[in-house]
């Protein structure tokens, strides 16, 4: 799990980290769909990791819960790039639009939020 940014795939961290599944090492937009969908964001906490490249990858996470909220995280480790949302999506249909977008490539995700 240390490694996750570096591992091509789709990858879920739950439970604060304490909880790792490798979903695919090449997912598509129903799978990365299936997946944000199927998890507990009212409850739970959760980091889902889309890699394209080894140290490149787009994260969405976090809860529901007011206390703790959602974001989004682009990392190209390579470049030693790390931008975060300045303001969070609100929903978990957002973060499944930010992901589905990165997958696609098209760099919408870019348009939808602002990163720094």
């Amino acid at each position: 799990m240390e490694d996750v940014n570096n591992v091509v795939g789709l990858h879920v961290i739950s439970d604060f980290g304490s909880d790792y599944t490798y979903v695919s090492e090449a997912p598509d937009h129903i799978e990365i769909s299936n997946t944000i969908k199927r998890l507990d964001w009212q409850k739970g906490f959760h980091q889902v990791i889309l890699v394209t490249a080894p140290g490149v990858s787009m994260e969405v996470g976090g809860s529901l819960d007011p206390s703790d909220g959602l974001s989004s995280v682009y990392r190209d480790i390579n470049k030693s790039i790390y931008r975060v949302t300045v303001d969070p999506p609100i929903s978990v249909n957002q973060m499944e639009k930010i992901l589905l977008s990165f997958h696609a490539g098209d760099n919408q995700w870019e348009k939808m939020y602002k990163y720094e």
